[in-house]
């Protein structure tokens, strides 16, 4: 994910009736010295542009992203947040490094795209699909709600599929929530779903 650094009100309200300029071709991380090349765009996000990426030392290809300039509370949240997890049902937190103009954040591709690609070409989920994903989403939901994280941007577009046709959870909107609440959420989190499934 690359997003654009934080600019002053002025000059980013003077930026949005402007086109937006396009990513170098060839991005460097100026504390590693390592060079990405930028690949397609994967999607645009609420606070991002998706690029697919390729590190040209090793010619691995991580998922990048670009933010836009008024978001930087949000995205060193996301940033402090994302790199302290880790669950096979949340897409996995890489590195981030930052320019002058762009912050990088570098997560695990999912290169099969979203249930809402899916959704789009079929407009049909089977029964099967519907239990295989379904158990997937809750046990990332579980993992997230376990570090007192609920996800406020539930919706297929943010459900990824890894190259294995694993679901993963993509965080973005998300919010902290009291142990004293803990208690009756998980109560009425693991029986309606375990009976469900």
């Amino acid at each position: 994910l690359v997003f654009k650094k934080p600019l002053s009100n002025i000059s980013f309200q003077h930026q949005q009736n402007q086109p937006k300029p396009e990513l170098a071709q060839v991005v460097m991380d100026p504390k590693m010295g390592r060079s990405y090349s930028k690949g397609k765009l994967l999607g645009k996000g609420g606070l991002a542009r998706c690029y697919e990426m390729t590190d040209l030392s090793s010619n691995k290809i991580p998922q990048s992203r670009v933010s836009k300039p008024h978001q930087r509370d949000k995205i060193t949240n996301e940033i402090e947040l994302h790199r302290t997890l880790s669950h096979k049902h949340v897409v996995k937190f890489s590195h981030y490094f930052e320019d002058q103009e762009n912050i990088y954040i570098f997560l695990e591709l999912c290169s099969r795209k979203s249930l809402a690609h899916i959704w789009k070409a079929r407009h049909t989920f089977t029964e099967p699909e519907v239990r295989y994903y379904l158990r997937q989403i809750i046990s990332g939901l579980k993992y997230l709600h376990s570090r007192g994280i609920l996800h406020r941007d539930l919706k297929l577009g943010n459900f990824f599929i890894n190259e294995n046709m694993d679901n993963i959870v993509l965080l973005g909107t998300v919010v902290f929530f009291s142990k004293a609440s803990h208690s009756s959420w998980d109560y009425m989190f693991n029986r309606k779903f375990e009976i469900v499934l």
